[in-house]
């Protein structure tokens, strides 16, 4: 089934007219209408609003076409949700590794050396957790693609 069909679907199954999930999804009707028929390809930028409106994840629409099934979507899903959270915390750290770097320089002179060297030692580990997390990021993506 391809995406068109997917999406006819569920309309029907939420009770939406094409005009109504057109204008939700702020769509033209008459290229909702193509989609629906398979006479036209549903562009990546359509199908992230036609989603929402429809409340389903993105993937739902284009698993089928894909021939992917509905475990595997749920995999993807997961591990890109679990990828957000690393990339989050990363980021977190990656702030928290400025903010250190910006005190030892704008304080430096006024810190004694216990203290410039308990911040640098702070800053030592965030910048070795980053490494660390930078590995794991690559070699996960390595085996993704092996």
């Amino acid at each position: 089934m391809g995406v068109g069909l997917v999406i006819k679907r569920l309309r029907e199954k939420r009770g939406l007219s094409v005009n109504a999930l057109a204008k939700l999804a702020k769509v033209p009707q008459s290229s909702l209408r193509l989609y629906e028929r398979e006479e036209r390809d549903v562009p990546l930028s359509a199908i992230k609003p036609l989603a929402k409106e429809l409340n389903v994840h993105p993937f739902e629409l284009i698993t089928e076409e894909l021939g992917i099934t509905n475990e595997d979507a749920a995999i993807e899903v997961a591990s890109l949700v679990s990828l957000e959270k690393e990339i989050d915390e990363t980021n977190q750290l990656m702030q928290i590794a400025l903010k250190l770097n910006m005190a030892i320089k704008e304080l430096g002179h006024k810190l004694t050396s216990k203290e410039i060297e308990t911040l640098d030692s702070m800053l030592g580990l965030c910048h070795e957790t980053l490494i660390q997390e930078a590995q794991k990021t690559s070699e996960s993506a390595q085996a993704k693609t092996a």
